[in-house]
């Protein structure tokens, strides 16, 4: 087709593989918030630690349920973007 290897790379590869890069990077995303989540319960900070101070140690239930809610709501809205860039670009 008249196309060197380096732009057969850029032009058709990369294009064709955004979608499954997106999928990838989404569910790391996920998981890398999951795994921080339960990284500070055992005392590394952010919001399992939060969580883990302040709601169960201290009996306070109801900051212990706000943090797993923003826990999810982070997830569904790291999912949703991850979701639309792979509609958009997946044919």
């Amino acid at each position: 087709m008249g196309s060197s290897p380096v732009e057969i790379i850029f032009r058709v590869y990369l294009r064709e593989s955004v979608s499954a890069i997106a999928r990838g990077t989404t569910i790391t995303a996920i998981s890398l918030l999951g795994l921080t989540a339960m990284a500070g319960a055992v005392g590394a900070g952010g919001l399992g630690d939060f969580a883990i101070r302040y709601g169960h140690d201290r009996n306070m239930t109801d900051v212990t349920y706000v943090t797993v809610v923003v826990l999810v709501i982070m997830v569904a809205v790291i999912q949703l973007i991850g979701n639309l860039v792979i509609k958009k670009n997946s044919h």
